[in-house]
């Protein structure tokens, strides 16, 4: 699910998140689902760019770079479960 408001773009979509985590910060992670999350980027023309160039498969990145953020992710999301 992404979800855009005025300021924040919010997306549970785990392939967009590792993908625009390797350039953004994510500025909030909301668990209150055991089994889905929520991240939270600032909005900035520059995010809604790369989320346009992951949706129109034109986005390029390191399948190395991908993987660890992958790792780095999956680590934050389950360092107090």
């Amino acid at each position: 699910m992404n979800k855009m408001n005025y300021e924040n773009y919010e997306t549970s979509d785990f392939g967009l998140l590792i993908y625009l985590s390797i350039n953004f910060p994510v500025i909030e992670v909301e668990k209150h689902n055991p089994r889905r999350a929520k991240f939270t980027f600032e909005k900035t023309p520059e995010l809604l760019e790369a989320i346009e160039g992951y949706w129109n498969e034109t986005a390029l990145i390191s399948p190395y770079k991908y993987f660890s953020q992958m790792k780095k992710i999956k680590s934050r999301l389950y360092e107090n479960a």
